[in-house]
């Protein structure tokens, strides 16, 4: 009976402990004729002869990503059924939403901060960009050559005790290409079959000098460069429209809404007869055109019995007409640089130099401008820019009675339609005709509040520039019976995102409009129409065409481990690893001086420069013992040092079992930690000034000064983790993989809205004691809304793997494998107590914690069920596969009607042909969604991709693709 299972040994070459298909006895009781070459294993400090361990490890090789038709590692990583958009960042989510292009995976759903990306076993610097609203920042999956890439790990267990903070959820190793000899160049073509764009062009060459061992040397080399054309939501019929009759008004801020009437001088939140969203427009459904593009109404929309809709049945902006993005223009390039010199046949020294660029351009939507956008701006409420008095500048797009567009276009309306409430609050302004006329800031001038999309300021073009470095050197090699590993590193991460056109400074955009009411058409604006080629001069004039800010992450360290057989065992040798890490991270926050107000128009909150930085230190340590020939235990601890957050020490245990040949048994428990990310600690404290708010402490209704930022005194987020399953080889060739696993996050790290913070308050709740600062008669003086340590998260489920492989038959042999992941739990323990369940359904917050999410608050879906299934028919050079990618249906939204709305079951099919013509010549011929499918209709979107959820559907459709390569002589 063979002491190895061979079907699964793919799985677990170079692997980082998956399943250990051989008995530790062995390897001991047979000693080897020449010197077997040990490799490291992902999760693990001690090298092995093969991956021994008992922790479970996904492997991607590199032929499966050939297969795969994948250009990018964001596109590889986020196909895997344990990753998850609920955390993670897509390409797609930088339309609408502050990520600046970053991509990043997002294990079990816990969030990408809380997954480590290791490339080469080695930390990445962080990507900046999230440090700007104090959020956790993460690794950036395109700074990884993907043309370099030989294979890629997922250990789906917690590896705290190894590699510290962020392995909460799992770890992603990527492990690039050594020792290559030879000149090989790539090409690859891909297309949608629908028109519209969405085309991907991309080139790669590779080339390695020098057989390490004959020639003591080896350099190896890599570049590769990619382009992706955008794709407009106007060419997707399933991403076309902003509302449905039956799933909801998802539409964003319209031009000429009449948000009501407004009091000259008062804040926007003491304001008592302006409503949200608004009294509508004044052009009926056949006339919504005028408004500008975009601006239409369906018919059919009856709004809701559930919750009302005042723009019912009036014009509104549907962002996906014309202007929606669904992918952005994207050029990505990278260099990879290895040196590998064979100092002595026990010692290697090492160079590694990594570059990689992407350059993301956005053109979308003209800006919004509606009245809570402006109040997150600054210069508004701050006295120095905008004081009290004749020249004060409202914090509201203004009409007046005296405007040429309220007497030609709110009048008549109000004549034809008497009775409707935008007749109502036309009439009261107008009343206040004469008071205007002597004095606009006259308190009892009543001018209307509008909502605006700014079409003469133009489309909003933003790019994105981001670089990732890392220069590493090393020595690796054995002396006194020790394996070491030595190495000094250098990354860096930096991201820039300028403006081109359409972003607007708010203020002066405001003032030029408000100050703009004249009589006639050349000396008013219009809220309700394109404007005279001076009025739209003006307002382009007002456009910031520059620097919105410049982040730089940079991690500079050392990291030492070795690792050696002890003394004999019943089983085995016990090995013994030991290491210690030492780094400095810094961060440093360019914006400027506009930004610190937030005063550029779709950007939000202010962005503040800043820089801080600190050490960490770490020692660890692992012990790997074969008890007895059947039985290996191995025990692991890391102590972390944080200079402004403290100590955390991380244990695990795990245990493997083999007592058959065909069946491996093995389990793990452990603890992990997070250490609050620099912009989540270190991010500066700003005051700002919330929305319209009820205090239900005094019942007083107002805008209340409000506080954002980091908090120093963040606790690290902790976790548990276990997981226990097994490997099972009934015959040759076939084999099965079932592994359980749990994780439970406490402390984690979050904001809270300035609502909640009051809701909380009222109620009595300890988490938000300190956060509300009251005066003595109980007045609001300040809501703390900087990050704090919130509720649980904890999620569960079993990871799947099967594969079988047929004999030789005369059409060729047939492997078929299957890789699943069944999500059994995910709840998060909400403020107030309550638990929010989101297995098979929409991650909204059932109470109104906006922006508690443990992972973020962009939402997303935890799939119960996710399986990829592949089979493939080799036949000598030939090579022909298929793929389905398979999800389970979920709850959405509840529908207008309050009813529950379900997305059903969504597969899609992959195939390929490949073919080695010579030994230097391959091509291959893929098809993406063979069936051309359209995703499922879904109410959840992101921002401006609204009809369905891009965070698992690639709304290029069926895509067509091509790869040639050839290996020069």
């Amino acid at each position: 009976m063979s002491k190895r299972i061979p079907a699964l040994r793919a799985l677990a070459v170079a692997a980082a402990g998956a399943a250990a298909f051989t008995f530790s006895a062995a390897a001991v009781a047979q000693a080897p004729t020449a010197p077997v070459e040990k490799i490291e294993v992902t999760g693990s400090l001690i090298k092995r002869v093969e991956a021994e361990t008992s922790l479970p490890v996904e492997v991607i090789t590199r032929e499966q990503i050939d297969r795969l038709g994948d250009t990018n590692a964001e596109q590889i990583l986020l196909n895997l059924t344990s990753t998850s958009g609920v955390g993670g960042f897509t390409g797609t989510q930088s339309v609408g939403l502050a990520v600046y292009s970053q991509s990043a995976a997002s294990l079990r759903a816990l969030g990408a901060q809380r997954t480590l990306t290791l490339v080469n076993g080695r930390r990445m610097a962080d990507f900046p960009a999230a440090a700007t609203s104090a959020a956790a920042t993460s690794f950036d999956l395109n700074a990884i050559p993907a043309s370099a890439i030989e294979r890629i790990e997922i250990l789906q267990d917690g590896a705290s005790s190894i590699y510290g903070s962020e392995a909460m959820a799992g770890v992603i190793n990527v492990i690039l290409r050594q020792n290559y000899k030879g000149l090989e160049a790539s090409a690859y073509v891909g297309t949608p079959t629908r028109e519209g764009g969405g085309r991907i062009e991309k080139f790669g060459v590779v080339g390695g000098w020098g057989d390490y061992d004959a020639d003591r040397f080896n350099v190896f080399l890599s570049f590769d460069g990619e382009h992706d054309q955008p794709l407009y939501a106007i060419n997707r019929s399933f991403a076309t429209k902003s509302w449905d009759p039956v799933l909801g008004d998802f539409s964003a801020t319209p031009s000429g809404m009449i948000q009501g009437v407004w009091t000259p001088g008062v804040p926007a939140g003491n304001q008592t007869t302006h409503g949200t969203p608004g009294y509508g427009t004044p052009f009926d459904n056949n006339q919504c055109g005028l408004l500008g593009v975009g601006q239409a109404v369906d018919p059919n929309f009856a709004g809701s019995s559930r919750v009302p809709f005042p723009n019912v049945g009036t014009c509104r902006y549907n962002p996906e007409s014309n202007y929606g993005v669904l992918i952005p223009t994207t050029d990505r390039y990278d260099f990879l640089s290895r040196v590998n010199f064979k100092l002595n046949d026990s010692t290697k020294l090492f160079g590694e130099f990594l570059y990689a660029h992407t350059k993301t351009d956005i053109l979308q939507q003209p800006s919004p401008y509606n009245i809570s956008f402006l109040t997150t701006d600054l210069k508004f409420t701050n006295p120095a820019f905008n004081p009290a008095g004749p020249n004060h500048v409202d914090a509201a797009l203004l009409i007046y009675p005296s405007n040429f567009y309220f007497q030609n276009v709110l009048v008549p309306f109000a004549t034809a339609n008497p009775t409707t409430q935008l007749a109502g609050q036309i009439n009261a302004s107008a009343a206040t005709a004469a008071i205007c006329a002597a004095n606009p800031k006259d308190p009892n001038c009543k001018p209307l509040a509008v909502s605006l999309r700014a079409y003469d300021g133009g489309r909003r073009d933003q790019n994105d520039a981001a670089d990732q470095f890392r220069l590493s050197l090393g020595a690796q090699g054995t002396a006194f019976d020790f394996d070491y590993d030595v190495t000094l590193a250098n990354n860096r991460s930096r991201v820039q995102n300028n403006t081109s056109d359409g972003f607007q400074s708010q203020f002066a955009f405001v003032k030029l409009l408000n100050g703009l009411q004249g009589g006639t058409a050349d000396t008013a604006w219009n809220p309700f129409g394109p404007n005279t080629p001076n009025v739209a001069a003006a307002m382009r004039a007002t456009d910031y065409n520059g620097l919105i800010f410049k982040g730089v992450v940079n991690t500079n360290g050392v990291d030492a481990k070795a690792s050696r057989p002890v003394f004999d065992l019943p089983g085995g040798p016990l090995e013994a690893a030991a290491g210690i890490t030492a780094r400095r991270e810094t961060i440093e926050i360019n914006a400027p001086p506009i930004m610190a107000t937030g005063d550029i128009s779709g950007y939000g909150a202010p962005i503040l420069t800043f820089s801080n930085g600190r050490t960490i230190y770490a020692g660890y340590a692992e012990l790997d013992a074969p008890i007895i020939k059947m039985v290996e235990l191995d025990l692991s601890a890391r102590t972390d040092k944080y200079t402004g957050t403290g100590t955390v020490t991380s244990p695990k245990a795990s245990l493997r079992l083999q007592p058959d040949s065909r069946l491996l048994l093995r389990g793990s428990i452990g603890k992990g930690f997070r250490a609050p990310s620099l912009g989540e600690a270190f991010a500066p404290a700003f005051l700002g000034t919330s929305g319209n708010l009820l205090d239900p402490v005094t019942n007083t209704r107002a805008q209340w000064p409000q506080l954002f930022g980091g908090n120093p005194n963040l606790k690290p987020e902790k976790s548990t983790q276990d997981s226990f399953g097994f490997v099972f080889e009934p015959i040759k060739n076939v084999s099965l993989s079932v592994d359980y696993f749990a994780v439970r996050i406490s402390n984690s790290i979050g904001a809270l809205s300035p609502g909640d913070v009051l809701a909380l308050e009222a109620a009595g709740s300890p988490i938000v004691a300190g956060l509300v600062q009251r005066a003595a008669n109980g007045t609001i003086l300040q809501i703390n809304t900087t990050n704090v340590n919130l509720g649980d998260l904890a999620a569960s489920g079993v990871e799947i793997n099967a594969r079988w492989r047929s004999p030789d038959f005369a059409f060729g042999r047939v492997t078929t494998s299957l890789t699943a992941t069944y999500m059994d739990r995910y709840d998060q323990t909400l403020p107030d107590g309550s638990v929010e369940g989101s297995v098979a359904a929409t991650t909204t917050n059932p109470t109104s914690f906006t922006n508690l999410t443990a992972v973020g608050n962009n939402g997303g879906v935890i799939q119960r069920w996710k399986h990829n299934l592949d089979i493939v028919l080799d036949k000598n050079d030939w090579s022909i596969s298929a793929t389905q990618h398979f999800q389970s249906g979920y709850e959405d939204f509840p529908d207008n009607n309050g009813n529950p709305h379900l997305v059903g079951a969504f597969s899609t099919w992959d195939a390929q042909v490949a073919q080695q013509i010579t030994k230097e010549l391959r091509w291959s011929i893929g098809v993406k969604n063979l069936f051309d499918r359209n995703p499922p209709e879904a109410a959840y979107g992101l921002f401006f991709q609204t009809g369905y959820d891009p965070t698992y559907y690639d709304a290029r459709a069926r895509f067509l693709y091509g790869t040639l390569a050839y290996k020069f002589k």
